[in-house]
């Protein structure tokens, strides 16, 4: 469990640095950050297998030669675990760094993953009250969809945090669009060498069910892309998922990030969007729905998504005719702004349909949902229960 060895590795380092002689101000500025840096491997954990067998005592981590054999905590020490980093690092981080700092983790993002983890939590006013920090933080939403995304247009002020990325260095590169391009791709893509590998598509399931709304920017290129234009033999011909053109049989090309013109290779520099301002603002209409059902702060706050995609004023009626109507269309909004961002599991774990969208992209059997319920969480590891000696049990069902 790779995200326990960082957990661990973060506990040292923050020990290190609580008896090192540097500046009191910056001592606590970088501790503040390992804080939310373990705060969110905790929530990583807490999200993909429960609990976890981990300690925040260094000197248990300072002498591995002494066998001691960590359980697995329980769910309210676990969270509570989440919960004490995030909030100590909230009160010293930043609001933002300057240009050259840019990409460290800011006030924002602890609030950010806290509220997340008041979502999942179902602790509603716990969650509302997070992302209300958020909003006090003057985030806000790009004018255009693809613009959040825009090389042209990194650092924007809709994103919470991001990934700092470059073209074909030895660092980071953004490698999306190199999964998602097909081959014969050139004539929306104007640098013919950047690989194209096809592996990503959005099932036509998926883009059926959410993307039935003309005018759509979310479902238009460059974001998203429904058929294509390509050059065989010197004829330009048309690639869509009624002539069966192969790239396009499994679904949409879900392109998300605009062309890096400096991109020669694989990598882009598009900066990879981890957390952003639109996903707070529908996780904030989803908490105060649960409280109090679709409120007009809560319609008002879908509308401002939607507005920005080009399709103002389209919300139906029947959506905001109860809490249960509503809370199916923010889910089905999330899934339109979101998609491909990494939030989509939790959030159908959520509400309760994770197993479910299983069954209808048919990696379940209809009628055996009980059969796989446990599979909201991963299996622990063999390696971690061996080592353990047993005392860390597995999963309930695997």
């Amino acid at each position: 469990m790779l995200f326990v060895k960082e957990v661990h590795r973060t506990t040292l380092v923050i020990d290190d640095l609580l008896n090192s002689p540097i500046d009191e101000k910056v001592k606590k500025q970088y501790v503040a950050e390992l804080q939310c840096i373990r705060g969110q491997y905790l929530f990583f954990l807490y999200d993909f297998y429960g609990t976890a067998s981990v300690t925040t005592d260094a000197e248990i981590l300072r002498h591995p030669e002494d066998e001691v054999i960590l359980e697995r905590l329980p769910k309210d020490e676990f969270v509570k675990l989440i919960e004490t980093d995030l909030k100590a690092a909230a009160e010293v981080l930043p609001v933002s760094y300057d240009a050259s700092e840019y990409g460290r983790l800011s006030k924002g993002a602890a609030y950010t993953i806290l509220e997340k983890l008041y979502m999942q939590e179902k602790r509603w006013a716990d969650a509302e009250a997070y992302c209300r920090k958020v909003q006090e933080l003057g985030y806000q939403l790009q004018d255009t969809y693809s613009s959040v995304f825009s090389i042209e247009n990194e650092r924007n002020n809709e994103i919470i945090w991001a990934l700092p990325c470059q073209s074909e260095s030895n660092g980071n590169g953004n490698t999306w669009t190199t999964h998602v391009l097909p081959p014969q791709l050139p004539t929306l893509w104007t640098n013919s060498k950047v690989q194209r590998w096809n592996v990503y598509n959005m099932p036509w399931g998926y883009y059926d069910h959410h993307f039935q709304q003309a005018g759509d920017q979310r479902a238009m290129a460059p974001s998203l892309l429904t058929e294509f234009e390509y050059v065989n033999d010197g004829e330009t011909l048309l690639a869509s998922r009624d002539n069966g053109y192969p790239n396009l049989v499994k679904g949409a090309l879900p392109v998300k990030y605009p062309e890096d013109p400096t991109q020669i290779s694989e990598k882009a520099g598009n900066d990879v969007v981890v957390y952003r301002y639109a996903d707070v603002m529908l996780e904030l209409a989803e908490a105060i729905n649960e409280q109090n059902g679709p409120t007009q702060e809560a319609i008002g706050l879908v509308e401002q998504i939607r507005a920005r995609a080009g399709i103002p004023n389209t919300i139906p009626a029947t959506a905001t005719a109860s809490k249960e109507n509503f809370r199916d269309f923010v889910l089905d909004e999330r899934g339109r702004e979101l998609y491909c961002e990494g939030h989509r599991r939790r959030d159908l774990i959520r509400h309760g349909k994770w197993i479910k969208s299983a069954v209808d992209q048919g990696y379940i059997p209809v009628g055996r949902e009980a059969d796989f319920k446990h599979m909201v969480l991963f299996p622990i590891p063999q390696e971690v229960i061996d080592e353990s000696k047993g005392k860390v049990k597995q999963n309930d069902g695997y």
